[in-house]
């Protein structure tokens, strides 16, 4: 008796119909978004490495960031004077 030959199909009918409905999606979408694409590059402003440090800024997005102080705290008066800080006499 002669074993019947089994292939395996690595590419079943399945496989091909799912590849061929995720390409025709795929080509439905591009159609769609199509007009909307726009191949010229937005003009932007060349980024400088400290923007105005000491000003408010407004960055691309639209929010505006505002300078925080660094450095060590300033003195107060009621540390600088020579009663100290409770100004008892």
């Amino acid at each position: 008796m002669r074993r019947s030959s089994r292939e395996i199909n690595t590419l079943s009918l399945s496989a091909l119909d799912l590849f061929a409905t995720a390409m025709g999606a795929f080509a439905i979408i591009m159609l769609i978004l199509f007009p909307h694409y726009d191949p010229k590059p937005i003009e932007q402003p060349p980024l400088t490495k400290d923007p105005r440090p000491d000003r408010a800024f407004v960055n691309s997005l639209g929010m505006k960031f505002v300078p925080v102080p660094t450095g060590p705290p300033a003195a107060t008066p009621a540390a600088a004077s020579p009663t100290g800080a409770s100004g008892a006499k």
